[in-house]
């Protein structure tokens, strides 16, 4: 089994605790995608690497306190078979 966990909440104040939105993990990936949406819809931060979060920025912009939603698709083995999940949820941004 590959157990990912996502924080309800994330306080991107710069304060060194808490200031990044990733996945928490233990898993050997065979794919990982992350992406990050406002309440529109719009992607708004996408990555690839399983060790690399959002920051809570746009263009260099701070986003607004809110509610925003991630979606992650990826893929693991085991025992040599592939396994592969998505899943979708909301978090918070609080300042």
């Amino acid at each position: 089994n590959c157990p990912v966990h996502m924080a309800t909440a994330f306080t991107p104040n710069n304060d060194g605790m808490n200031d990044e939105y990733l996945a928490v993990h233990s898993c050997d990936f065979t794919s990982f995608n992350m992406k990050i949406l406002n309440r529109w819809g719009k992607v708004i931060f996408e990555t690839n690497d399983p060790y690399t979060g959002w920051d809570g920025t746009v263009d260099g912009e701070l986003v607004p306190n809110g509610t925003y939603i991630y979606h992650l698709d990826f893929s693991w083995q085991v025992y040599s078979a592939p396994q592969s999940r998505q899943v979708t949820g909301h978090f918070s941004v609080i300042r």
